[in-house]
C-alpha cells in the first residue's frame, strides 16, 4: 500500500513536470476548481455531461479546457490524481466499508499510482473513459467490487420509460413504485473497461456478494441497478458467454426491461466480436439494450443462498 508520504513526493514530482512544459501555468491554472469540477463528475456520464452544476460553470469549464495545450494538461491530470488519492486515503479507513472493498480500493490507487509513472502522457486525456472512471473512484464517488466492475450510488436510469414502448411504461412505473419501492437510490453497476480481463461468470458472482454486503451496509439502498447491451437476451444465442450477465439476476428475482438503445449501445456490442459484425451487416442482428432492477431482498436471499452451497 502507497504511503502519504510517497504521495506527497509524486504531488511534487508532477508539478515539477508541469512546469518543464510551462512554468507560468502551475502560477496562472485555477487547479482548485479544476480539481473540484472534476471531484463531482460521475464516471458513467463522463465530463461533458455533468449534472451537477450549472450552464455557466460548464460554459466557464469548456473554455478553461479549449484554452490550454492538450500535453500539459494531460500532466495536469495526472496532478488530479495524485491529490484525489491523497484525500482518500485519508478518508477511506473512516466509512467503514464491507468485506474486502478497502482492499480494492487500494488495490486500484496502487495501479493509478504505478500509471503516473509508466503510462504516456495522452492516457490522461479528458476524452478517455478510463480515465473517466479512474477519478470516479479515486475520489471515492465509485465503489470497486471486484472484477470488471464498479458501481454507484444513483437513482435507476430513465432508459426504459422509453425503450418498450407504452405498455412496458406502465409496467416498469408499476414495478418502481410497487414491488421496487421506489427510483432511487440504487447501487448501478458499470463496467471498467482496462479490467476486461476479469470479464468472468465467478469474478461477476464475487462482485455482487460484495454488492449485497454493500447493501446490509446502507440500509437505505433499494437494490441493483444495471442496463446497457450485454443485458440482451439474444445474445445467450449469439454470444452466450456474455450470458451470464442477465441470466444470474433474472433467475434471482431481478425483473428485465427493454430498455433505449443508443449508438454507443450498437459501438460496443460490434467492436469486441467478429461475429457479432457479421450477423449485424446480414441484418441478422440488432443490439438492443435493457436494464435490470434487482430488489435488494432479492439480492440478500441469492447471497445466503449462495453462502450456503459454497459451504463453511
Amino acid at each position: 500500500m502507497i504511503s502519504l508520504d510517497f504521495i506527497v513526493g509524486e504531488i511534487d514530482r508532477l508539478t515539477e513536470d508541469v512546469a518543464e512544459l510551462d512554468r507560468d501555468f502551475v502560477k496562472e491554472f485555477p487547479f482548485e476548481e479544476y480539481l473540484a469540477y472534476l471531484r463531482d463528475v460521475k464516471s458513467y456520464l463522463g465530463i461533458a455531461r455533468h449534472p451537477h452544476v450549472g450552464r455557466r460553470r460548464k460554459k466557464w469549464f469548456k473554455s478553461l479546457v479549449s484554452s490550454r495545450d492538450p500535453s500539459v494538461l494531460c500532466r495536469v491530470n495526472k496532478l488530479v490524481f495524485a491529490f484525489l488519492i491523497r484525500e482518500s486515503v485519508t478518508r477511506l479507513p473512516r466509512w467503514n466499508l464491507p468485506c474486502d472493498v478497502p482492499d480494492l480500493y487500494r488495490q486500484w490507487f496502487d495501479r493509478v499510482m504505478k500509471d503516473l509513472r509508466e503510462l504516456p502522457d495522452d492516457s490522461f486525456r479528458l476524452e478517455s473513459e478510463e480515465f473517466i472512471v479512474d477519478v470516479g473512484v479515486c475520489c471515492l464517488r465509485s465503489i470497486p467490487v471486484g472484477g470488471a466492475w464498479v458501481v454507484q450510488r444513483s437513482r435507476v436510469g430513465l432508459g426504459p420509460f422509453v425503450g418498450g414502448g407504452p405498455w412496458q411504461f406502465f409496467r416498469y412505473l408499476s414495478y418502481m413504485l410497487g414491488e421496487a419501492g421506489g427510483y432511487s437510490p440504487y447501487w448501478v453497476i458499470h463496467t471498467a473497461t482496462r479490467y476486461l480481463p476479469l470479464f468472468r461468470p465467478e469474478e461477476m458472482d464475487r462482485a455482487y456478494m460484495r454488492i449485497a454486503e454493500l447493501l446490509k451496509w446502507d440500509q437505505a439502498t433499494k437494490g441493483i441497478y444495471r442496463g446497457g447491451w450485454l443485458l440482451d437476451p439474444k445474445l445467450e444465442e449469439i454470444s452466450p458467454n456474455l450470458a451470464f450477465l442477465r441470466t444470474v439476476p433474472q433467475k434471482n428475482g431481478a425483473r428485465l426491461f427493454r430498455s433505449r438503445t443508443v449508438q454507443a449501445d450498437i459501438d460496443w456490442a460490434l467492436s469486441r466480436s467478429s461475429i457479432r459484425r457479421r450477423l449485424y451487416k446480414e441484418g441478422a442482428y440488432r443490439p438492443s439494450a435493457h436494464a435490470y432492477i434487482w430488489p435488494r431482498e432479492a439480492v440478500l436471499a441469492w447471497a445466503d443462498r449462495r453462502k450456503r452451497d459454497d459451504g463453511p
